[in-house]
């Protein structure tokens, strides 16, 4: 790990030392797009939560290149169940990003 107090893997994700932050592993690091979207939504990432590199590089971690996805969307699901899935979804996350 980095004594810099970040280090890049092996897949090119950037690392940051963050051990008070909510969404650290065990060693006290986060990858560094997740910090800086949960510093975007002010709050940490939430179960099914990921966090997309729109130009595909994974060390461009800047506000603007950085997209939520979730993957709580059901798989193989009635129209009536989608439709009540996209209601909670919009009640859950409409706020967050206006049109």
């Amino acid at each position: 790990m980095g004594s810099k107090g970040w280090f890049a893997d092996p897949k090119g994700y950037i690392w940051v030392k963050a051990p008070d932050h909510p969404n650290a592993k065990k060693n006290g690091y986060v990858q560094e797009h997740v910090k800086v979207m949960s510093e975007v939504l002010g709050r940490p990432l939430r179960s099914g939560e990921t966090v997309h590199h729109k130009n595909l590089i994974r060390g461009d971690n800047r506000p603007e290149n950085l997209e939520l996805w979730t993957s709580h969307q059901p798989k193989g699901a009635r129209v009536q169940d989608m439709v009540e899935w996209c209601r909670w979804f919009l009640a859950k996350y409409g706020k967050a990003f206006p049109e």
